[in-house]
Order: structure tokens, then sequence, then C-alpha cells
């Protein structure tokens, strides 16, 4: 080896020690290197992998070993560090250095890529610019730890690679993976993130296609089986240059005249592509100078990804740019990075009332074009309403700021509660001013060309008996008649409610149960010990009747071995949280009846009627048309798992296949990868046959692969459409002026000052202390925290079945009650606060302790609003001293 080799090695330490992982080459350390020196590399190894490196460099220097120079360039290449071995060969970094802009990019938009990659997947498509052992340590990682801390590893191993084209096959593989959330934020030159607008306003490329299926008309009313496969063949075509029919170009033609506008028009006809064509021809006749951004809204996660996909891939080929936001994953997302370099936003409107609220979008003005999906729901405190209350401050307030045009699209605005023609008109009239409207654009020249393809089923209706003996029933209601005395034998629960509690296994009775409940948080009697454990048990009475009544209502529509294991599960879950003598004696009860409950499903006498008129509609279904696709439409998430899994068990229908799509919730809904699952395997021709949906498959999401609706004691969102025409202004505008002085009373009233009265909060199901209204500070406007320590002596934990982060909360632990187990909110981290108790107000009710007796009272709606005290700030400051 040369001075001027060993001067290199030296001049260019820098690059090697970012780039060498030194015990990637392990053969030539046991060849050249001391077993110390080796120890003491990898050991520095384990803190951070630049001073091992920094450490072998220095151990390097040092050696005068003949040949030890060329056995080290040797195992460079050996071991894959081929662009580090050529620079060091040719004492040329230059390529090596042109690698620093693209690493410094992934570095600053690395929150967005580890939260929404799977970097197994990802690498699958890297096959040159990894080396195989940090392609093992990736996937290591990513089995242990989730596919977050394996992203980061991903990064780690990209920010220390010596290969010329790592980010340009890096951006491939995630362009290959679909992850547009990331690859919108690498564009072709990685040091710049900037929209291109000097060629957002080119012509469309003249080679663009794109396919698009239409779901055919359904009325919820819908319940038996139609062929139309033709119909569906008609309105699945390709669409070269979006080229409309003449019916969907009337629908457009008062929002490109500039009006607000209500699109509606009936399911199947292409409200969508509407909306493709609106938002293109928005873009491309910006004049010159003038930046345009479109937000198009969908109200629920499936619907999102449908219609975010459906943008991505006709924009694919032009100038314009897609990005998306949905679900947790936005808190980790550069949110004003993405809007500005992106021209289309698909979203959900709580996402955008979220980033408006804490800044990372700063107004309506950034945006020239707001679509509204299903755009009828903007009513009440619905995402989209709430929206529109603040654009219409904007627009009736005193500054003078540019506000974006508003489309709307649904096949039916509704008419509410009307009982009359002329309260219908007002509930349309007042949807128009919630949403700023001018205009309804409906069919009304091109009527014949909707309708050949617009395709309206044929309905039918069955009407089933029910079980002759229903000894299941008999048993469970002679259980829940036992519990209701044990219930009277410490206090009449007849007095805690004005209403009857109705028949067993009815909703009318869940009604009584929900009504008792909130009476007993609010009872007092002179021994408040006594008082404490009177309420106690009569929530536990009550919580074990409405399960009982769950499962009547189970059995009653499914099978009894589903009712069984739904209470099975429930005291199962009992048992393991540990239970009081109350608890104990109403679990004796069930083991006393549970064998015999089992043995009744086996009885064939049992069978549920409902069930076998089922089965007979799909096996002659599926007999005429073996390419059947179903949607088995469900009133509750546990009536659709039971009537899951009696298809999976029943042989003659397991060929379906059967999938469950559930809305997304706390505790029973789907996660957003299981709904996209269910809904990529029903729409594969070889995947399932049939979808057991709550109403989350009602509205929205386009099944054109479906051709049977079975509506299984299931009462939709039915609404008849009531076409209009033309502008109400001045009546909109009135509307709007009134709402908005209602809507500044009750700030004001909200925001005047409580009095500063001190409450104490008691658990509502047994009424021991929890915390002062005093304790109580405030996080962002939304979260609720007690400071005071001695509050942790009152309360237990539970791991979260889903720890996840939103804005700048971790969710970490479940909180208990530590005396009867009342879910009482969860622990969280806060910025450098850990496991911060953070309560909700329906769990606790108040007592006044100024007043004689102390008053109890209930938080009106359930909502930290409506506490009649008043609130601090958070501040850390308090935490500290504390």
């Amino acid at each position: 080896m040369s001075e001027t080799d060993k001067h290199n090695l030296r001049a260019y330490g820098l690059y090697i020690t970012h780039i060498l992982r030194p015990t990637y080459i392990h053969g030539f350390l046991a060849s050249f290197l001391t077993p110390v020196d080796i120890q003491q590399i990898e050991s520095l190894e384990s803190q951070s992998v630049i001073k091992s490196a920094e450490r072998f460099l220095d151990i390097l220097l040092t050696l005068d070993e003949k040949g030890w120079y060329q056995a080290f360039l040797d195992e460079l290449g050996a071991r894959g560090y081929t662009g580090l071995k050529t620079a060091i060969e040719t004492a040329d970094f230059t390529e090596i250095d042109k690698l620093d802009e693209p690493k410094k990019l992934l570095e600053r938009i690395s929150p967005t890529i580890v939260s929404n990659i799977n970097p197994c997947e990802v690498m699958i498509h890297m096959p040159t610019c990894l080396l195989g052992r940090q392609c093992e340590e990736i996937r290591q990682v990513t089995e242990r730890a989730g596919s977050t801390a394996g992203a980061m590893k991903l990064l780690e191993c990209l920010q220390s690679s010596d290969k010329v084209n790592f980010f340009k096959e890096f951006k491939l593989a995630l362009e290959e993976c679909n992850y547009n959330a990331v690859t919108s934020l690498l564009t072709s030159d990685p040091g710049d993130v900037k929209t291109n607008w000097e060629n957002s306003s080119s012509s469309m490329s003249q080679d663009v296609e794109m396919h698009y299926s239409e779901e055919p008309e359904r009325l919820d009313t819908c319940s038996a089986a139609v062929n139309n496969t033709k119909k569906l063949q008609q309105n699945s075509v390709t669409v070269k240059n979006l080229q409309l029919r003449n019916y969907q170009i009337e629908l457009a033609e008062p929002v490109l005249a500039g009006d607000n506008t209500l699109i509606c028009a009936p399911t199947g006809c292409g409200k969508t592509i509407v909306a493709l064509h609106i938002t293109e021809s928005h873009l491309k006749e910006a004049p010159e100078g003038e930046k345009r951004k479109v937000v198009f809204m969908a109200t629920t996660v499936p619907v999102y990804e449908q219609q975010y996909d459906l943008f991505v891939k006709h924009f694919k080929k032009t100038s314009f740019k897609v990005c998306g936001f949905c679900g947790d994953k936005v808190d980790s997302s550069p949110v004003e990075m993405l809007v500005e370099a992106n021209d289309i936003i698909v979203l959900t409107p709580q996402i955008l009332l979220n980033c408006l609220k804490d800044g990372r979008i700063a107004s309506f003005s950034l945006f020239t074009l707001l679509i509204f999906d299903e755009c009828h729901k903007a009513t009440k405190n619905h995402p989209y309403n709430v929206l529109m209350k603040k654009y219409l401050d904007i627009k009736l307030g005193t500054r003078t700021i540019i506000l974006p045009q508003i489309v709307g699209l649904t096949a039916s605005l509704g008419v509410g509660d009307a009982c009359s023609v002329n309260e219908a008109m007002n509930y349309i009239v007042q949807i128009c001013a919630n949403l700023n409207a001018e205009a309804i654009s409906t069919v009304q020249k091109y009527v014949e060309e909707l309708e050949k393809y617009v395709f309206v089923s044929a309905k039918h209706t069955r009407e089933t008996g029910k079980r002759t003996k229903d000894p299941f029933a008999d048993i469970i209601s002679g259980m829940m008649a036992q519990v209701e005395e044990m219930a009277k034998n410490i206090y009449n629960i007849d007095d805690l409610s004005q209403t009857q509690n109705g028949s067993y296994g009815t909703q009318s009775y869940e009604q009584w149960i929900i009504e008792v409940q909130k009476k007993c948080k609010v009872l007092q009697m002179p021994d408040v010990e006594q008082e404490r454990m009177i309420c106690r048990a009569l929530f536990t009475y009550t919580e074990y009747l409405r399960k009982f009544n769950d499962a009547l209502i189970i059995n009653a529509d499914a099978r009894t071995k589903d009712a069984v294991g739904y209470l099975k599960e429930f005291f199962d879950n009992v048992k393991r949280g540990g239970y009081d003598k109350t608890e104990q004696m109403l679990a004796a009860l069930f083991e006393d009846k549970k064998e015999q409950l089992e043995q009744i499903d086996a009885d064939p006498a049992n069978e549920n009627p409902k069930l076998s008129e089922v089965k007979s509609i799909l096996k002659e279904e599926y007999e005429n048309n073996p390419k059947t696709k179903t949607i088995l439409f469900v009133q509750t998430r546990a009536l659709a798992d039971a009537l899951r899994k009696w298809l999976q068990d029943c042989q003659a229908l397991t060929f379906l296949q059967p999938e469950m799509l559930l809305g997304r919730s706390k505790n029973t809904g789907m996660t957003l990868p299981s709904q996209k699952k269910a809904l990529t395997s029903f729409k594969d021709d070889s995947g399932s046959k049939i979808l057991v949906a709550t109403s989350v498959a009602d509205e929205g999401i386009d099944i054109a692969q479906c051709n049977l609706v079975l509506l299984y004691e299931y009462v939709g969102n039915v609404i008849k459409m009531i076409q209009t025409r033309g502008k109400v202004i001045d009546v909109i505008n009135t509307i709007q002026v009134n709402d908005k002085k209602m809507r500044e009373w009750t700030v004001r009233t909200s925001s005047a000052d409580k009095p500063d009265v001190s409450y104490q909060l008691l658990c509502g199901k047994c009424k021991l202390y929890a915390c002062n209204s005093n304790d109580i500070r405030v996080i962002e406007d939304c979260h609720h925290t007690v400071i005071d320590n001695s509050f942790k002596e009152r309360y237990s934990t539970k791991p979260h079945k889903k720890p996840i982060v939103f804005n700048n909360i971790q969710k970490r632990q479940k909180l208990h009650c530590k005396e009867c187990n009342h879910d009482w909110g969860i622990t969280a981290n806060y910025k450098v606060f850990n496991d911060i108790p953070v309560i909700k107000i329906e769990s606790f009710i108040l007592m006044n302790v100024a007043t004689p007796g102390g008053k109890r009272v209930q938080t009106p709606g359930g909502k930290w609003k409506n506490v009649p005290f008043p609130i601090k700030l958070f501040d850390g400051a308090e935490v500290g001293n504390e």
C-alpha cells in the first residue's frame, strides 16, 4: 500500500465511516485485526455504527501486514460495497457525493415514509441497492417490532447506501407498491419538493385510458336476486380522455359555469366520473399565473380508498399530482408540504377540519374547489356541516377572502323528517344553505340516455315464520326474570324508569336498560355507603340483562350456537377481569344452564326458519348463476359475525367464501386493512362470493360486481329522490345569516364565565370519589387530564388494544375505576409527559360540594363543553411541581 492510498483513506474517511458497517466485512476483520480490536469495534457498533467505523478506520491505518489493502478492497466488493470500493480505488468520491441530496430528502420526509410503507413489501422491488445482511435485519426488525420500526431500519440502510441508483430504485419500488403518499414527495429532483405549476395548465396526455365500473341502481328495499350482467357490462366501459355521456355533461354544466352546485343523480350513473371531469377542467382552465387546488372529500374510509385510487389512476399520466390523507397516519405526515406539492388532495372531512384547527392547513383560501361526496350528510354536527359553518362565517364576515367553489355529489338530498311537501322543500333549501349552493343539477334533457345505463333492480319480499318452539328464549327469559327479581330485592328498579321495560329480546328493552342506568347514576340516598353499594349492584344487574337481551336478539335472527357463544365470551372476559360476589352469582346462574343451552342447538327441530330461507335463496341463485355476487345487509355487528360463521359452517354454502364488512369503531369494528382485504376479495372473480355487511356498504362504495342484495331484517337508508333545479339565493342567504347569528349567540353563551364552583367527580358506577373539578386541565382543547397525583391511587390500568398515536397524544393503557372496574378513559403520552390520565366525562357524575347534601347531576349530553364549572388549560409546570 502506498502513502498516497493511505492519505486517500484519511482524506475520505468521512465518506467511509458513514457508509461502512465494519461487522459486515467480518472476514477481513478476522484475518487482519486482533480479537481485542474486533471486540472493541463490535461493542462500539451497538452504541453507534459511525463510531464503530471510525475506530475501524483508525486501526486500519495502523496496519502494516502485507496485502491488507487489497484484501480490504476485495472484501468490500465481495460484501456488496461496490460503490465505495470503486470510489476508493479511483480516489474519486464524486458519485457518492451526489447521493447527499436524496438522503437529505429522505431524512426530511421520514415521518411520512415510516408511517405509510411495509418495508418487507418494498424490499422485494429493490434487488440491487440493499445488502443481503441489511435485508435480513430489516425483516427481523419488522417481525419483532412492527412495520414502522422496520421502515426506520430500511431508511437507516438507505442513508448509508453507496449505490448511485439507490434513490431511483427506492422510488420505483414505492410506485410499484402504490405508496402514493410517499412518491408524491419524491420528485424527479429530490432536492426540490415543489409543484411544477408552469406545466400544470398543459393539455391532458392524449393516450390516457381509464377503466371504471359503476354500481347498478340499488334501492334499499330490494331483497331478492336479479341477473343484471348485461347492464353491468354496459356500464363497465373504457373511457379514453374521459369522454362523458351526454347526461354527465349536463350534470357538470352549472359547475363549469361557476356556480356552487349540488349534483343529484341516481346511484350508478357515474357521478365520480363527472367529478373527475370537473376537476380536470378546473385545473386545465386556470388563468396564467393562478394556482388552483382541488379537495375531494369522502365520508368513510372505504369510500376514500376507492375514490383516491380512481383519482390517482386518472391523473397518473398528466402533469397534475394527487395525494391523499386518511386515518391515523396523517398525524405523522408533512401536511403543509404535501398540500403545497400537489394539485388534488383526497381526504375525509374530519382530517380537513383537524388540519384547519391545528394550523397545518392555513385556511380555505389555499383551495379553489371543494367537492363533497355524499353531500346530503351536511346536516347537524356532521364534519361536512362543521366545515361549511367555518366557510360561511368567513363568507358573511368582514374580511374579503376568496373562497373555493363548492360542488356536492349525492343520489338524493333526502327530506329529513318531513311530513309534507312544504316541509320537504324547506329541508332541501336548508341543505342548500348549509353548502352555500346556488344550483341543484339533475338530468333533464337526457333522461332517456340515463335510463339506458342506470339499472333499477327487481324487488321481492320473503316473509318467514319464527321457530314453533324456542327453548333457548324460554331459558334466557327465565334467567332475565330472576335477575330482575334480584335487582328489585335491593331497590325497586321500576321507580327508576318512566317507561315499561318491554318484551325481552327487543330494542325497547335495551332502551329501558339505558334509562335505568342513567337514573341510577344520579340516585341519592341518606346513607351514602348504602347508596354506593346499591348503585354498583344495579349497574351490574342491568349490564347482565343487556347481554342476555343481546343473546335473545342474536338467537332470533341467527343460530342458538351463536347466541350461546356470545354469552360464553362475555362471561369468560368477566372472569379474567376479576369479579365481585354479585357477578359470581350471575355467572353461576349462566353456568347452571350452559350445558342445557348448548344441547338446544344440536336439535334440528330448533333450526332458525330465517336461515333456512336465506339458504334456499342462495342455493337457487348460485345454481342459476355461479358468478353471482351477493351483499347480505344486517342491522348489527354481532349479527354480521354470527351470519358469517353460519355461512362458513353450512356445508352447502361454504363455497361462497363469506367475508364481512363492518364500520371502523373503537371496539368491535374493522381496521382499514381488514376492510380493504374484504372488498378486494369480494371484487376478485376467484374470491369471496358473499359480503355480510352493516350500513358501511350502504352508501358510496362502488361494488359493481354485486348483482344480488339481501336485506336481512335490515332497515337501511331509504330516501326518495326529489328532483329540484334552480336558484333560491335570497332564501338561502337569509338562512345563512340567521344561522350565523345563532352560532355567534351560542359561542357567546358557552364562552361566558362559568361560576367558580367546585364539583367532585364520582365514578358513574360505584359512586366512589375520583377527583375534583379544580384539578382537571384541558389539553389542546379536547383532551382532559387530572393533575392531582393522588388520582393514581383510585384507578387501575390495562393494556390498550389499539395504542395508536393521534395529534400529540399516544394512547397507552385503558383506565378503570380501581373499585368497580368502570371504564374511565385512557392513559397517554403527551409530548414529554408519560402515562398521564385522560378521562371521559360520561363515565362520571358530578356532585356540587357547595349544596346541602351534595346534589348529584350528570353532564348534559355527556360532553365536556356542558360541564357547569370552568376548566383551566394544561400547564406542564403544574405537573412538574407535583
